[in-house]
Protein backbone atom coordinates (compact mmCIF):
# COMPACT_ATOMS: atom_id res chain seq x y z
CA UNK A 1 0.00 0.00 0.00
CA UNK A 2 1.07 3.80 -0.71
CA UNK A 3 1.00 6.01 2.28
CA UNK A 4 -2.29 7.66 1.35
CA UNK A 5 -3.92 4.18 1.04
CA UNK A 6 -2.28 3.06 4.46
CA UNK A 7 -3.79 6.36 6.20
CA UNK A 8 -7.28 5.03 4.71
CA UNK A 9 -7.08 1.99 6.16
CA UNK A 10 -5.69 3.01 9.22
CA UNK A 11 -8.57 5.33 9.80
CA UNK A 12 -11.48 2.55 8.47
CA UNK A 13 -9.53 0.91 11.37
CA UNK A 14 -10.04 3.60 13.99
CA UNK A 15 -13.10 5.06 12.76
CA UNK A 16 -15.58 2.19 11.34
CA UNK A 17 -16.98 -0.17 13.29
CA UNK A 18 -17.83 -2.93 10.90
CA UNK A 19 -13.80 -2.85 10.54
CA UNK A 20 -12.73 -5.12 13.27
CA UNK A 21 -9.22 -6.50 11.82
CA UNK A 22 -6.50 -4.76 10.78
CA UNK A 23 -3.61 -6.68 9.27
CA UNK A 24 -0.29 -4.63 8.93
CA UNK A 25 3.27 -5.46 8.00
CA UNK A 26 6.25 -4.46 10.64
CA UNK A 27 5.29 -0.78 9.01
CA UNK A 28 3.15 -0.17 11.91
CA UNK A 29 5.44 -1.12 14.30
CA UNK A 30 5.73 2.44 14.97
CA UNK A 31 4.52 6.14 15.06
CA UNK A 32 1.22 5.27 14.60
CA UNK A 33 -2.15 5.07 17.24
CA UNK A 34 -4.24 1.97 17.22
CA UNK A 35 -5.18 2.52 20.33
CA UNK A 36 -8.91 1.41 19.19
CA UNK A 37 -7.61 -2.11 19.26
CA UNK A 38 -6.93 -3.97 22.48
CA UNK A 39 -5.82 -7.28 21.14
CA UNK A 40 -3.05 -7.95 19.19
CA UNK A 41 -1.15 -11.09 17.51
CA UNK A 42 2.53 -11.50 16.15
CA UNK A 43 2.43 -13.67 13.68
CA UNK A 44 6.23 -12.96 12.12
CA UNK A 45 8.44 -12.66 15.29
CA UNK A 46 10.70 -9.74 14.66
CA UNK A 47 15.11 -10.69 15.46
CA UNK A 48 15.10 -7.57 17.03
CA UNK A 49 13.37 -8.20 20.49
CA UNK A 50 12.90 -4.20 21.06
CA UNK A 51 10.39 -4.49 18.14
CA UNK A 52 8.19 -6.28 20.08
CA UNK A 53 8.26 -3.20 22.33
CA UNK A 54 7.45 -1.02 19.28
CA UNK A 55 4.22 -3.37 17.86
CA UNK A 56 3.03 -3.55 21.66
CA UNK A 57 3.28 -0.12 21.87
CA UNK A 58 0.56 1.45 19.28
CA UNK A 59 -1.90 -0.50 21.35
CA UNK A 60 -0.63 -0.56 24.61
CA UNK A 61 -0.70 3.52 25.44
CA UNK A 62 -1.50 6.57 27.95
CA UNK A 63 -5.81 7.16 27.83
CA UNK A 64 -6.14 2.90 26.81
CA UNK A 65 -9.20 2.01 28.92
CA UNK A 66 -9.07 -1.62 27.93
CA UNK A 67 -6.99 -4.49 28.86
CA UNK A 68 -4.32 -5.11 26.02
CA UNK A 69 -3.27 -8.49 25.47
CA UNK A 70 -0.43 -9.80 23.23
CA UNK A 71 -0.02 -13.10 21.19
CA UNK A 72 3.32 -14.34 19.92
CA UNK A 73 3.06 -17.01 17.47
CA UNK A 74 6.08 -19.19 17.61
CA UNK A 75 6.57 -22.03 15.61
CA UNK A 76 8.15 -24.57 18.50
CA UNK A 77 8.78 -27.51 16.45
CA UNK A 78 11.38 -25.30 14.60
CA UNK A 79 15.16 -24.83 16.51
CA UNK A 80 14.73 -21.08 16.05
CA UNK A 81 11.24 -21.27 17.32
CA UNK A 82 12.70 -22.77 20.03
CA UNK A 83 15.16 -20.42 21.03
CA UNK A 84 12.53 -17.53 20.85
CA UNK A 85 9.70 -19.72 22.91
CA UNK A 86 12.49 -19.54 25.68
CA UNK A 87 12.94 -15.76 25.31
CA UNK A 88 9.58 -15.32 25.93
CA UNK A 89 8.74 -17.59 28.61
CA UNK A 90 11.58 -16.66 30.39
CA UNK A 91 9.96 -12.79 29.83
CA UNK A 92 6.70 -13.82 31.14
CA UNK A 93 8.57 -14.89 34.19
CA UNK A 94 10.67 -11.77 34.51
CA UNK A 95 7.30 -9.63 33.84
CA UNK A 96 5.66 -9.99 37.46
CA UNK A 97 9.77 -9.65 39.13
CA UNK A 98 10.05 -6.34 36.74
CA UNK A 99 6.04 -4.61 38.09
CA UNK A 100 5.50 -5.04 33.89
CA UNK A 101 8.44 -3.21 33.08
CA UNK A 102 10.05 -5.82 31.06
CA UNK A 103 9.99 -4.11 27.61
CA UNK A 104 11.83 -1.17 29.52
CA UNK A 105 15.03 -3.08 29.57
CA UNK A 106 14.87 -6.06 26.63
CA UNK A 107 16.79 -4.25 24.87
CA UNK A 108 19.92 -3.78 26.83
CA UNK A 109 19.93 -7.14 27.94
CA UNK A 110 19.65 -8.61 24.73
CA UNK A 111 20.11 -6.94 21.45
CA UNK A 112 18.85 -7.75 17.51
CA UNK A 113 22.39 -8.60 16.75
CA UNK A 114 22.92 -10.99 19.65
CA UNK A 115 19.33 -12.56 19.28
CA UNK A 116 19.60 -12.90 15.60
CA UNK A 117 23.30 -15.02 16.35
CA UNK A 118 21.54 -16.84 18.62
CA UNK A 119 18.69 -17.99 16.07
CA UNK A 120 21.24 -18.75 13.54
CA UNK A 121 23.26 -21.05 15.99
CA UNK A 122 19.97 -22.78 16.42
CA UNK A 123 19.41 -23.22 13.20
CA UNK A 124 22.54 -24.20 12.05
CA UNK A 125 23.79 -26.27 14.68
CA UNK A 126 20.51 -26.83 17.06
CA UNK A 127 20.35 -30.82 16.56
CA UNK A 128 23.63 -30.61 18.90
CA UNK A 129 23.10 -31.24 22.86
CA UNK A 130 25.86 -29.05 22.97
CA UNK A 131 24.81 -26.28 21.05
CA UNK A 132 21.00 -26.32 22.67
CA UNK A 133 22.48 -26.25 26.20
CA UNK A 134 24.83 -23.34 25.43
CA UNK A 135 22.09 -21.29 24.07
CA UNK A 136 19.63 -22.19 26.46
CA UNK A 137 22.57 -21.20 29.04
CA UNK A 138 22.77 -17.97 27.22
CA UNK A 139 19.31 -16.69 27.12
CA UNK A 140 19.43 -17.28 30.82
CA UNK A 141 22.50 -15.19 31.32
CA UNK A 142 20.73 -12.93 28.85
CA UNK A 143 17.39 -12.40 30.89
CA UNK A 144 18.66 -12.78 34.39
CA UNK A 145 16.79 -11.15 36.85
CA UNK A 146 19.90 -9.00 38.60
CA UNK A 147 21.23 -8.19 34.97
CA UNK A 148 17.28 -7.61 33.68
CA UNK A 149 16.99 -5.04 36.92
CA UNK A 150 20.46 -2.81 35.88
CA UNK A 151 19.98 -0.97 32.72
CA UNK A 152 17.47 0.86 33.78
CA UNK A 153 17.98 1.38 37.74
CA UNK A 154 19.76 4.75 37.44
CA UNK A 155 16.78 6.20 35.53
CA UNK A 156 14.35 4.68 37.49
CA UNK A 157 16.07 6.84 40.80
CA UNK A 158 15.88 9.85 38.47
CA UNK A 159 11.73 9.12 38.75
CA UNK A 160 12.16 8.82 42.08
CA UNK A 161 14.01 11.74 42.90
CA UNK A 162 11.59 13.63 41.22
CA UNK A 163 14.22 14.88 38.81
CA UNK A 164 11.85 16.70 35.83
CA UNK A 165 14.80 16.42 33.15
CA UNK A 166 15.21 12.55 31.59
CA UNK A 167 17.93 10.61 32.46
CA UNK A 168 19.04 9.24 28.76
CA UNK A 169 20.40 5.87 28.17
CA UNK A 170 23.61 7.72 26.68
CA UNK A 171 25.31 10.91 26.52
CA UNK A 172 28.01 11.13 23.30
CA UNK A 173 30.02 13.60 25.66
CA UNK A 174 29.96 14.60 29.30
CA UNK A 175 32.05 16.67 31.30
CA UNK A 176 32.67 17.69 34.97
CA UNK A 177 34.50 20.80 34.50
CA UNK A 178 32.74 24.17 33.29
CA UNK A 179 35.55 25.00 31.16
CA UNK A 180 35.33 21.88 29.09
CA UNK A 181 31.45 22.40 27.98
CA UNK A 182 32.54 23.76 24.83
CA UNK A 183 36.15 22.39 23.16
CA UNK A 184 37.09 22.87 19.41
CA UNK A 185 36.00 19.78 17.25
CA UNK A 186 33.92 18.10 19.50
CA UNK A 187 30.18 17.95 20.57
CA UNK A 188 28.86 20.08 23.33
CA UNK A 189 29.42 18.12 26.41
CA UNK A 190 26.74 17.72 29.07
CA UNK A 191 27.83 19.25 32.31
CA UNK A 192 28.08 16.72 34.87
CA UNK A 193 27.10 18.77 37.78
CA UNK A 194 24.76 19.42 41.19
CA UNK A 195 21.50 19.38 40.32
CA UNK A 196 21.89 17.53 36.61
CA UNK A 197 19.06 14.27 36.81
CA UNK A 198 22.22 11.89 36.17
CA UNK A 199 24.24 12.85 38.79
CA UNK A 200 21.46 13.59 41.25
CA UNK A 201 20.06 10.12 41.20
CA UNK A 202 23.82 8.79 40.90
CA UNK A 203 24.61 10.14 44.35
CA UNK A 204 21.14 9.43 45.89
CA UNK A 205 22.04 5.19 44.80
CA UNK A 206 25.51 5.20 46.36
CA UNK A 207 24.26 6.57 49.65
CA UNK A 208 21.11 4.44 49.80
CA UNK A 209 23.34 1.65 48.78
CA UNK A 210 26.86 2.24 51.30
CA UNK A 211 25.76 5.13 53.66
CA UNK A 212 27.00 2.63 56.49
CA UNK A 213 30.04 2.78 55.11
CA UNK A 214 30.15 6.80 55.43
CA UNK A 215 29.06 6.16 59.24
CA UNK A 216 31.83 4.00 59.97
CA UNK A 217 34.30 6.59 59.67
CA UNK A 218 38.15 6.87 58.98
CA UNK A 219 41.22 8.03 60.16
CA UNK A 220 43.00 10.64 58.34
CA UNK A 221 45.50 13.11 58.45
CA UNK A 222 45.66 17.23 58.61
CA UNK A 223 48.74 17.79 57.43
CA UNK A 224 48.40 21.67 57.82
CA UNK A 225 47.95 21.62 61.53
CA UNK A 226 51.49 21.50 63.67
CA UNK A 227 49.43 20.77 66.78
CA UNK A 228 49.42 17.50 68.30
CA UNK A 229 45.69 17.25 69.44
CA UNK A 230 43.78 14.26 67.76
CA UNK A 231 40.30 15.65 66.72
CA UNK A 232 37.38 13.68 66.54
CA UNK A 233 34.99 15.10 62.85
CA UNK A 234 31.53 14.34 62.99
CA UNK A 235 29.20 14.63 59.98
CA UNK A 236 25.71 15.76 60.40
CA UNK A 237 23.02 15.88 57.75
CA UNK A 238 20.46 18.42 58.90
CA UNK A 239 17.58 19.51 56.64
CA UNK A 240 14.57 22.39 56.82
CA UNK A 241 11.07 22.28 56.33
CA UNK A 242 8.05 24.13 55.17
CA UNK A 243 4.64 23.62 56.10
CA UNK A 244 3.67 22.94 52.18
CA UNK A 245 3.34 19.18 51.55
CA UNK A 246 4.69 16.99 48.73
CA UNK A 247 3.91 14.39 46.57
CA UNK A 248 4.28 11.69 49.37
CA UNK A 249 1.83 13.47 51.79
CA UNK A 250 5.14 14.78 53.90
CA UNK A 251 6.04 18.31 54.66
CA UNK A 252 8.54 19.59 52.02
CA UNK A 253 12.21 19.46 52.80
CA UNK A 254 13.37 22.87 51.33
CA UNK A 255 16.96 23.04 52.58
CA UNK A 256 19.61 20.09 53.30
CA UNK A 257 23.03 20.92 54.70
CA UNK A 258 26.09 19.05 55.84
CA UNK A 259 27.64 20.57 59.26
CA UNK A 260 31.01 19.70 60.47
CA UNK A 261 31.55 19.69 64.63
CA UNK A 262 35.28 18.61 65.71
CA UNK A 263 35.52 17.72 69.36
CA UNK A 264 38.68 17.51 70.51
CA UNK A 265 40.03 15.03 73.37
CA UNK A 266 38.56 17.30 76.37
CA UNK A 267 35.77 17.24 74.75
CA UNK A 268 35.18 20.79 73.55
CA UNK A 269 33.53 20.92 70.05
CA UNK A 270 33.34 23.45 67.60
CA UNK A 271 31.88 24.54 64.39
CA UNK A 272 34.70 22.58 61.74
CA UNK A 273 33.37 24.95 59.05
CA UNK A 274 32.61 23.68 55.45
CA UNK A 275 34.06 20.31 54.32
CA UNK A 276 37.05 20.51 56.45
CA UNK A 277 37.89 16.79 55.30
CA UNK A 278 38.76 17.82 51.98
CA UNK A 279 42.48 19.22 53.43
CA UNK A 280 42.93 16.23 55.00
CA UNK A 281 44.58 12.71 53.58
CA UNK A 282 45.13 9.33 54.17
CA UNK A 283 47.51 7.71 56.36
CA UNK A 284 51.09 6.69 54.81
CA UNK A 285 52.43 2.83 55.75
CA UNK A 286 55.06 4.12 58.31
CA UNK A 287 52.30 5.89 60.23
CA UNK A 288 49.60 3.87 60.51
CA UNK A 289 51.37 2.25 63.80
CA UNK A 290 51.71 5.23 65.01
CA UNK A 291 48.18 6.41 65.32
CA UNK A 292 47.02 3.12 66.58
CA UNK A 293 47.50 3.61 70.46
CA UNK A 294 45.45 6.81 70.27
CA UNK A 295 41.99 5.01 68.37
CA UNK A 296 42.04 2.98 72.30
CA UNK A 297 41.26 6.53 74.08
CA UNK A 298 38.42 6.31 76.35
CA UNK A 299 37.31 9.85 75.21
CA UNK A 300 36.20 7.94 72.23
CA UNK A 301 34.47 5.83 74.22
CA UNK A 302 32.15 8.59 74.97
CA UNK A 303 28.92 9.64 72.74
CA UNK A 304 30.40 11.87 70.86
CA UNK A 305 27.81 11.68 68.53
CA UNK A 306 25.17 12.88 71.05
CA UNK A 307 27.47 15.57 71.57
CA UNK A 308 28.32 16.97 68.35
CA UNK A 309 24.21 16.98 68.03
CA UNK A 310 24.10 18.47 70.81
CA UNK A 311 26.65 21.63 69.40
CA UNK A 312 24.83 21.57 66.19
CA UNK A 313 21.38 22.38 67.72
CA UNK A 314 22.65 25.14 69.99
CA UNK A 315 25.15 26.78 67.34
CA UNK A 316 24.75 25.75 63.79
CA UNK A 317 21.20 24.75 63.22
CA UNK A 318 20.13 28.36 64.03
CA UNK A 319 22.43 30.31 61.59
CA UNK A 320 21.77 27.39 58.84
CA UNK A 321 17.82 27.94 59.17
CA UNK A 322 18.31 32.40 59.53
CA UNK A 323 19.75 32.02 56.31
CA UNK A 324 17.33 29.55 54.85
CA UNK A 325 14.46 31.77 56.13
CA UNK A 326 16.23 35.29 55.09
CA UNK A 327 16.56 34.22 51.52
CA UNK A 328 12.70 32.54 51.54
CA UNK A 329 11.49 35.68 52.60
CA UNK A 330 13.16 37.67 49.95
CA UNK A 331 11.96 34.97 47.41
CA UNK A 332 8.89 35.00 48.75
CA UNK A 333 7.69 39.03 48.89
CA UNK A 334 9.00 39.47 45.38
CA UNK A 335 7.38 35.86 44.49
CA UNK A 336 3.86 37.10 45.86
CA UNK A 337 4.38 40.93 44.83
CA UNK A 338 4.25 39.21 40.93
CA UNK A 339 1.79 37.02 41.27
CA UNK A 340 -0.88 39.25 43.13
CA UNK A 341 0.01 42.09 40.10
CA UNK A 342 -0.24 39.82 36.98
CA UNK A 343 -3.24 37.76 38.35
CA UNK A 344 -5.46 41.30 40.12
CA UNK A 345 -4.83 42.87 36.26
CA UNK A 346 -6.14 39.90 35.09
CA UNK A 347 -8.97 39.53 37.13
CA UNK A 348 -10.14 43.13 36.51
CA UNK A 349 -10.28 42.66 32.97
CA UNK A 350 -12.74 39.91 32.98
CA UNK A 351 -14.39 41.46 35.64
CA UNK A 352 -14.94 44.37 33.24
CA UNK A 353 -15.58 42.11 30.28
CA UNK A 354 -18.18 39.98 31.62
CA UNK A 355 -19.76 43.59 32.83
CA UNK A 356 -19.88 44.85 28.94
CA UNK A 357 -20.75 41.30 27.33
CA UNK A 358 -23.62 41.43 29.77
CA UNK A 359 -24.87 45.23 29.33
CA UNK A 360 -24.68 43.63 25.39
CA UNK A 361 -26.68 41.03 26.16
CA UNK A 362 -29.38 42.70 27.70
CA UNK A 363 -29.26 44.86 24.55
CA UNK A 364 -30.20 41.93 22.40
CA UNK A 365 -26.22 41.63 20.68
CA UNK A 366 -24.60 38.44 21.46
CA UNK A 367 -21.27 37.40 21.20
CA UNK A 368 -20.91 34.32 19.48
CA UNK A 369 -16.98 33.85 20.93
CA UNK A 370 -17.90 34.40 24.82
CA UNK A 371 -20.74 35.73 26.72
CA UNK A 372 -20.78 37.04 30.27
CA UNK A 373 -21.29 34.24 32.10
CA UNK A 374 -17.97 32.63 31.05
CA UNK A 375 -16.00 35.75 31.20
CA UNK A 376 -17.60 36.01 34.90
CA UNK A 377 -16.05 32.17 35.20
CA UNK A 378 -12.66 33.27 34.36
CA UNK A 379 -12.43 36.04 36.92
CA UNK A 380 -13.43 33.64 39.28
CA UNK A 381 -11.07 30.75 38.42
CA UNK A 382 -7.95 33.35 38.43
CA UNK A 383 -9.31 34.75 41.92
CA UNK A 384 -9.67 31.18 43.26
CA UNK A 385 -6.06 30.27 41.86
CA UNK A 386 -4.81 33.54 43.12
CA UNK A 387 -6.11 32.82 46.44
CA UNK A 388 -4.43 29.35 46.15
CA UNK A 389 -0.92 30.29 45.21
CA UNK A 390 -1.12 33.18 48.06
CA UNK A 391 -2.03 30.14 50.37
CA UNK A 392 1.04 28.32 49.08
CA UNK A 393 3.83 31.10 49.70
CA UNK A 394 2.30 32.10 52.60
CA UNK A 395 3.37 28.48 53.74
CA UNK A 396 6.87 28.15 52.64
CA UNK A 397 7.19 31.29 55.11
CA UNK A 398 6.67 28.69 58.05
CA UNK A 399 10.24 27.03 58.32
CA UNK A 400 10.89 24.34 60.87
CA UNK A 401 14.38 22.78 61.38
CA UNK A 402 14.55 19.15 61.92
CA UNK A 403 16.97 17.46 64.43
CA UNK A 404 20.32 17.02 62.72
CA UNK A 405 21.34 13.29 62.03
CA UNK A 406 24.94 12.08 61.81
CA UNK A 407 25.95 10.82 58.42
CA UNK A 408 29.81 9.97 59.03
CA UNK A 409 32.44 10.75 60.72
CA UNK A 410 36.15 10.69 61.13
CA UNK A 411 39.38 10.80 63.71
CA UNK A 412 41.91 13.59 62.31
CA UNK A 413 45.20 13.42 63.90
CA UNK A 414 47.45 16.51 63.07
CA UNK A 415 50.89 16.34 61.62
CA UNK A 416 52.85 17.60 64.82
CA UNK A 417 51.10 14.55 66.42
CA UNK A 418 52.45 12.35 63.90
CA UNK A 419 56.02 13.89 63.86
CA UNK A 420 56.15 13.56 67.61
CA UNK A 421 54.73 9.62 67.32
CA UNK A 422 57.57 9.01 65.16
CA UNK A 423 60.37 10.26 67.34
CA UNK A 424 58.94 9.03 70.20
CA UNK A 425 59.03 5.39 68.26
CA UNK A 426 62.16 6.21 66.44
CA UNK A 427 63.59 7.05 70.40
CA UNK A 428 62.15 3.49 71.60
CA UNK A 429 63.82 1.34 68.22
CA UNK A 430 60.19 0.34 67.93
CA UNK A 431 59.56 -1.82 64.92
CA UNK A 432 56.61 -0.96 63.06
CA UNK A 433 53.63 -3.26 63.28
CA UNK A 434 51.23 -3.70 61.36
CA UNK A 435 48.38 -1.03 61.96
CA UNK A 436 45.36 0.37 60.58
CA UNK A 437 44.78 1.40 56.68
CA UNK A 438 42.88 4.09 55.87
CA UNK A 439 41.39 5.88 53.24
CA UNK A 440 40.36 9.01 52.08
CA UNK A 441 37.05 9.42 50.03
CA UNK A 442 34.57 12.31 50.08
CA UNK A 443 34.23 11.54 53.95
CA UNK A 444 34.11 8.22 54.57
CA UNK A 445 36.37 5.67 54.29
CA UNK A 446 36.41 2.42 52.47
CA UNK A 447 36.69 -1.54 52.62
CA UNK A 448 40.72 -0.94 52.68
CA UNK A 449 40.66 1.65 55.38
CA UNK A 450 39.69 1.83 59.24
CA UNK A 451 37.32 2.99 60.55
CA UNK A 452 35.59 4.44 63.59
CA UNK A 453 31.75 2.56 63.76
CA UNK A 454 28.74 4.53 64.72
CA UNK A 455 29.17 6.37 67.69
CA UNK A 456 32.99 7.26 67.02
CA UNK A 457 33.88 4.45 68.58
CA UNK A 458 37.14 2.35 67.27
CA UNK A 459 37.52 -0.83 66.47
CA UNK A 460 40.84 -2.61 65.15
CA UNK A 461 40.73 -4.48 61.65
Amino acid sequence: MGREERRKAQEAFTQDPDVQVMVATDAAGEGINLQRAHLMVNYDLPWNPNRLEQRFGRIHRIGQTEICHLWNLVADQTREGGVYLKLLKKLEVEQKALSGKVFDVLGKAIDSAQLQSLLIDAIRYGDRPDVRDRLEQDLSDCLEHQRLQQPAIVRNRGRVVGNREAILTRYERVCFDKGLISVSGKPVADFLCLGHPLLDATIDLILERYRDILKQGSVLLDENDPGEEVRALVYLEHPIQDARIDASGKRRVVSRRLQYVEIDTTGVARNAGYAPYLDYRPLQEDERSLVEPVLEKSWLRADIESQAIEYAIAHIVPQHLQEVKQNKEELIDKTLAAVKDRLTKEITYWDHRATELNLQEQAGKVNAKINSDKARQRADDLQARLQKRTAELEQERHLSPLSPVVAGGSISHPDGFAQAAARQASSHNQPPCPGTPAHRTVGNGNSNGSRTPTGMRPQRR
